[in-house]
């Protein structure tokens, strides 16, 4: 599950960026990188939001993703740390120390 998350997380950057430098998908079809492509020739004339709110709608994805690996990672370890409870490992994760 979080090999899968984090997996997700970079298929959308790969995707965005492909469609970004103009080798994903083509224009009629909707896709943030080229929508912040297209927003990249508005900047100069001071309509930035046209590139700021596709390009903060992918990175709110991509950070989605990534916590929801994070969580799925600290609940499947604090789920193991549960079965021994004599494992200092088991133990530093218990009382919220994850160095």
């Amino acid at each position: 599950m979080v090999q899968l998350s984090l997996n997700m997380g970079w298929a959308i950057l790969n995707a965005a960026g492909l469609s970004f430098i103009g080798l994903g998908v083509r224009p009629p079809v909707p896709e943030w990188g080229i929508m912040v492509a297209d927003g990249a020739a508005f900047m100069v004339s001071g309509e930035w939001w046209v590139a700021l709110f596709p390009g903060l709608a992918l990175m709110l994805a991509v950070f989605c993703f990534n916590l929801l690996g994070d969580a799925s990672e600290t609940s499947s370890t604090l789920a193991a740390a549960h079965d021994d409870p004599h494992d200092a490992r088991s133990a530093a994760l218990r009382r919220g120390s994850f160095g």
